[in-house]
């Protein structure tokens, strides 16, 4: 701004019954905005100028813009997604708060696909069958899969394992609005590496789903058909794999550590039978190895049902 812009009149029209002029640069510059208020509310066209001349108008109806077709179509697409997602995350949150009196999620966590769907009719029968069976299934499977990813990822044996779940369900309409993305830069570590393998679902080869998966058209049914290694277990079994991959990434960290000296002194400090692959496959192996030696009787479980 120049010495004699400071000696400019404001050329701001500002009322709430009329039209109003915005000016750039406190009202001393080009106009910015043109537009009509009828009782304090924008009514009509509505003009917005950018500084090099070009301008963009929308219409306006009681304060609020005037949808094209084409906009409104999709407005109305994702006001129908939002409340048929909002319908589910209610559904789940009763049920949310009957089951957490019914099964106990170390329980939940040790049961294989079809002991759950077992359990379902179970939980189904106690309850009334106030609830659709899918929904009750879905939930429990979902929540198996939440704390087996808990214990595997963090080693966390909270007790409080329900209300964080709770917690899950409650904040999913918000969560799923937020994009999720690693940048290319980002780096694995070897826990990720090796879960992003092992999670994967036997049959398809999709990623096993660790957490709420709800559309449009309703809760995600990819989840009753996943499989996995890790189905079966009981929590001590969990916590071991823990330990693992902490041990698994002590052993990556003075791989690297060492062979930085290498470069540096020019000496030999890594083992022949010691690199980035071999560490990976043998944590695999002793994962793998983990969970079939603790499978457990799945017969039994049921039977503990009634």
């Amino acid at each position: 701004m120049g010495v004699f812009d400071l000696f400019r009149k404001n050329k701001n029209i500002i009322t709430d019954n009329g039209l109003n002029k915005i000016y750039y640069d406190n009202g001393k510059g080009f106009i910015k905005e043109q537009f009509v208020k009828t009782n304090g509310v924008i009514d009509g066209e509505f003009i917005s100028y950018e500084r090099n001349g070009t301008y963009q108008k929308k219409q306006f109806k009681n304060g609020e813009i005037c949808l094209t077709v084409e906009e409104q179509l999709e407005k109305d697409r994702q006001e129908k997604i939002y409340k048929t997602i909002q319908e589910q995350i209610d559904n789940l949150l009763a049920l949310d708060n009957l089951i957490v009196k019914l099964i106990h999620i170390p329980f939940l966590m040790q049961m294989e696909n079809p002991t759950i769907e077992i359990c379902t009719k179970w939980i189904n029968d106690k309850l009334g069958n106030r609830f659709d069976e899918e929904l009750i299934m879905f939930y429990l499977f979902t929540k198996r899969n939440f704390y087996i990813n808990e214990l595997i990822t963090s080693g966390n044996e909270t007790k409080l394992i329900d209300s964080i779940f709770t917690t899950e369900i409650k904040n999913y309409q918000r969560r799923r609005l937020i994009p999720k993305f690693k940048f290319e830069w980002y780096n694995y570590t070897l826990s990720e590496q090796i879960l992003d393998k092992l999670l994967m679902d036997k049959n398809s080869g999709i990623k096993l789903e660790c957490g709420l998966s709800i559309w449009g058209n309703g809760i995600s049914k990819r989840i009753f058909s996943q499989d996995s290694v890790f189905f079966g277990l009981n929590c001590d079994a969990y916590l071991l794999i823990h330990k693992v991959l902490a041990n698994s990434e002590k052993r990556l960290d003075k791989y690297f550590l060492n062979r930085s000296l290498e470069k540096t002194f020019k000496e030999k400090s890594v083992p022949e039978n010691e690199n980035e692959e071999m560490i990976i496959e043998s944590t695999e192996n002793e994962i793998i190895s983990i969970c079939n030696k603790n499978k457990l009787n799945q017969e039994e479980l049921v039977m503990s049902l009634y």
